[in-house]
């Protein structure tokens, strides 16, 4: 490991980057199936992975979806999107079968960016953090 991080996961949280440039060329199913199975081991409230994914491979489609995600040039250009849906059925069956005592359309709901900077007293986008977090685990998982 380099010396310049005390641990893989330090290192791979300075080290990750966003791609707003892609190659034309298509990625393989091998690698979004790798990616997918990889992300439906996320941590999820219950472990739920209350979502669904829709691959978006078709070039008109996906430039649909650049205009309804802000109109940014990078979405329409990828070869492929990835579209998480939080799925509401899913929630709504488990519920039903755990009988949770909650509604699933109660306990998840979509929050406006901008009530919610209100709220914490966003100034013009600066995000903060705890400068020492005590967040390890008391065992692992």
């Amino acid at each position: 490991m380099d010396d310049a991080y005390p641990n893989e996961t330090m290192k791979m949280l300075y080290e990750r980057a966003s791609c707003r440039s892609f190659r034309d060329e298509p990625v393989p199913d091998e690698t979004l199936d790798a990616v997918l199975t990889a992300a439906s081991h996320a941590a999820t409230g219950g472990n739920l992975q209350p979502y669904s994914v829709i691959r978006v491979r078709d070039a008109e489609v996906r430039q649909r979806l650049m205009v309804l995600c802000g109109d940014q040039p990078f979405i329409g250009k990828a070869p492929v999107s990835l579209v998480f849906c939080i799925d509401f059925h899913r929630l709504e069956r488990w519920a039903a079968l755990e009988n949770a005592p909650f509604s699933a359309r109660r306990a998840f709901r979509r929050i406006d960016r901008d009530d919610l900077a209100d709220m914490l007293g966003e100034a013009e986008g600066d995000a903060t953090a705890d400068d020492d977090p005590d967040t390890r685990p008391a065992e692992a998982p």
